[in-house]
């Protein structure tokens, strides 16, 4: 069963993580039904983030190399977006972890953010390329996904949403918000895996933990490539109602 399960989170990590939906409310919701007896949940899941991370880099490495010989200052865009996140997520990572990551945080965070995402998605213009995105809206992007810190959140429903509200196309805000996501996951995960470093993964869980990358980066290529055909076509309604459901179900069995 522990292989079976390790394939379920994985699957759920590659879509959640870019799919607004909220990768790590998924985890920690699932982590409560499904008891892999891991040492550290933590470990298993920044491994995970790792498979993702790998995921955006191969899909997007002609996207990397054709900006980085063509337009540079799409990265300044990128960089810029990541400090906030990073600065909040480095001073109050412990209190994230230690106090948040319980299903009621993430009940709340999904209701309130698929509201969010209704409310966004009347007032969203969607005119403007990636290209015209200055740096001051970049930055206003990179503020929001501080709130993403939060699980339940969703990184890429919120940079999503305030990118459409800035005006960017829905394609170019999903692109944006992916390609964003290499600094931000990188950094974090590059901090975690050495924490995890120095504690050390148990043999015996070292195999769960290297399946559970493969998938989850596997998984992530399918999802990120069907997300940028959907927002073409699609707004981000399904995933609002989505979340509510999702939030229904998680009260009804905690009440029960």
């Amino acid at each position: 069963m522990e292989y079976i399960y390790t394939i379920i989170l994985a699957v759920v990590q590659g879509i959640a993580e870019f799919a607004p939906i909220s990768s790590s409310g998924h985890l920690v919701l699932l982590h409560e039904v499904v008891n892999l007896e891991l040492t550290s949940e933590l470990a298993f899941d920044v491994a995970l983030h790792a498979g993702t991370l790998l995921a955006i880099i191969i899909f997007f490495s002609k996207d990397i190399i054709h900006y980085l010989r063509t337009a540079p200052r799409v990265f300044g865009l990128l960089l810029i977006s990541s400090i906030p996140a990073a600065l909040v997520g480095l001073l109050f990572e412990d209190v994230i972890d230690a106090y948040l990551r319980a299903p009621i945080v993430v009940v709340v965070m999904l209701v309130l953010i698929a509201l969010v995402f209704l409310w966004v998605e009347r007032k969203a213009k969607q005119s403007m390329q990636l290209t015209e995105l200055s740096y001051k809206q970049a930055l206003l992007i990179g503020v929001s996904q501080i709130v993403a810190l939060i699980p339940g959140t969703s990184r890429s429903g919120v940079t999503i949403s305030t990118g459409l509200l800035l005006g960017l196309t829905r394609s170019d805000a999903a692109r944006f918000s992916f390609l964003m996501a290499v600094p931000v996951i990188g950094g974090a995960t590059l901090k975690k895996v050495y924490d995890v470093w120095q504690v050390g993964i148990p043999s015996s869980e070292l195999q769960l933990t290297i399946i559970g990358v493969i998938i989850s980066c596997i998984t992530g290529i399918v999802v990120i490539k069907f997300l940028l055909e959907f927002f073409k076509r699609y707004s981000l309604r399904p995933f609002a109602w989505y979340r509510i459901v999702l939030a229904a179900v998680v009260i009804i069995t905690i009440i029960l």
